[in-house]
């Protein structure tokens, strides 16, 4: 997969100060099982572990799987990016974890959710609202529709401080100047009293970066939180995400759909297609030679300075099936340029390609199993 790989290497990270990826020597595993510790990974358990994630929505036509065995993990300050199209499955898997789907149309139908030991996917509501913004908080895509605009933004970012801290409205209101301080609000004071519809997009953001942050939370989840802003205020964003688990220490669970975020912002790359993890590893590793022909795809779509003026960029053809019409054998063997007989007929296993790394693809079974077709 070499010469695909090179032609799907993306930039690598060049801004002055930023982490670089780090890999991890877990051995890859078996899907539905935790992977073991990786050496340096501290003896702790990992911040979060999603083993064996399967969300069954119920419709009229039938109940579907949205999410199907979802296995990774997040690790003490790492930050994780979760990649898909849209339709993957990634946004389930986040609101899964912050048990945030509308029951009883959408359940989690089996495995575990870990967060420091507790099991999420049985937690009651009441041991969850302790959690929620306080041990893990999240940012989500679209601020406008997030804030409430009947409240400035000063009253909700106190009222999240007081739910979780024992404190009068005149001291969570000074925890709120705090955090939008350090959120870098400019003219903080007067933004707390201000409402959502009078900041801008980037503000509007980092009032919810403040909300998320206000109670030092031991995993931040990022629901795409710069697609609706411009590049300029992409990048502050970024920054500020960078600079905020650098002072305090946060896990972060970074989903997106822009791989280059994803070169600045992760250490790890977990990539999904139609509800399955199809590939983890280290960011340099997979950038440099993706295992699964989907992630060469999305790679060989990122812009590039050296492409031609007027060039079309390369595309996958197709979209991401529906869960409730998937076709036998793999799911994305349908848009596949590589695919074999066996990839229509049967399902792959994880599959290690390197230690730290792993696919759910037929392309490193040694040897490939041909099945003759009926």
């Amino acid at each position: 997969m070499t010469e695909r790989a090179g032609q799907a290497l993306a930039p690598e990270r060049d801004e002055p100060g930023a982490p670089a990826p780090q890999g991890r020597d877990a051995p890859a595993r078996e899907p539905g099982k935790a992977a073991p510790e990786a050496p340096g990974a501290g003896a702790t358990v990992p911040v979060l572990s999603v083993e064996d994630l399967w969300v069954r929505f119920q419709t009229e036509d039938g109940p579907f799987d949205a999410v199907r065995g979802a296995t990774f993990q997040v690790r003490e300050g790492e930050t994780v990016a979760l990649v898909g199209e849209s339709g993957c499955g990634k946004s389930v898997t986040a609101l899964s974890i912050m048990r945030l789907l509308p029951e009883p149309q959408a359940r989690i139908h089996r495995g575990r959710i870990l967060f420091d030991g507790a099991d999420l996917a049985r937690a009651g509501e009441r041991e969850m609202r302790r959690i929620r913004g306080n041990r893990i908080a999240m940012v989500f895509q679209e601020p406008m529709s997030s804030l409430n605009p009947v409240y400035t933004c000063g009253e909700q970012v106190a009222e999240a401080i007081r739910i979780h801290r024992r404190c009068s409205r005149q001291e969570a209101r000074a925890l709120a100047l705090e955090a939008f301080r350090q959120v870098g609000i400019a003219d903080p004071e007067r933004r707390l009293d201000q409402f959502p519809h009078e900041l801008s997009g980037g503000l509007r953001q980092r009032v919810m970066i403040a909300m998320a942050v206000a109670c030092r939370p031991r995993l931040l989840i990022a629901d795409e939180p710069t697609t609706a802003l411009d590049v300029t205020i992409q990048a502050q964003i970024l920054d500020l995400l960078r600079e905020l688990q650098d002072r305090l220490g946060t896990s972060i669970l970074f989903i997106t759909h822009d791989l280059g975020v994803v070169a600045e912002m992760a250490d790890r790359v977990v990539v999904m297609y139609a509800g399955e993890v199809v590939e983890e590893g280290p960011v340099r590793a997979i950038f440099r030679d993706p295992g699964h022909p989907y992630t060469a795809g999305l790679l060989r779509s990122i812009p590039r300075r050296d492409t031609p003026r007027k060039t079309p960029l390369p595309a996958i053809e197709g979209a991401v099936p529906h869960p409730s019409r998937r076709a036998p054998g793999c799911p994305f063997a349908p848009r596949c340029p590589e695919a074999m007989a066996v990839c229509r007929q049967e399902a792959p296993p994880w599959m290690a390609i390197e230690p730290g790394r792993g696919a759910r693809c037929w392309l490193h079974a040694e040897p490939v199993r041909e099945v003759t077709a009926p």
